[in-house]
């Protein structure tokens, strides 16, 4: 991935928890990183990005809906779409887990 591509990624990646944090419907439960399960406000940002980085515009913007006011619903679908793009050329990039060390 090129280093452009990931800081297009991290910025999206801040864009989404500014917005969240400041003009979510309310606080994002989630866990620290390494918990071995996920809250229902870490799946459902996670089925986010996911629907807006496959292109899945509009079921992502009915999700941005549920997570913060509809007046940010755009700018948080954008930022996902940016974010889940690049997770998926990243994805698709890294070596078949064979190739992995152990």
């Amino acid at each position: 991935l090129a280093p452009a591509a990931a800081v297009r990624a991290v910025e999206a990646l801040s864009a989404i928890w500014l917005l969240l944090a400041w003009q979510g419907r309310r606080p994002v439960e989630w866990h620290l990183p390494g918990a071995p399960m996920l809250c229902a406000d870490e799946a459902c940002i996670a089925a986010f990005v996911a629907d807006a980085g496959e292109g899945r515009r509009s079921d992502a913007m009915l999700m941005a809906c549920l997570l913060a006011r509809p007046d940010v619903a755009a700018d948080l679908t954008d930022a996902a779409e940016v974010l889940g793009a690049t997770l998926r050329r990243f994805a698709a990039a890294a070596p078949a887990s064979a190739d992995l060390p152990s």
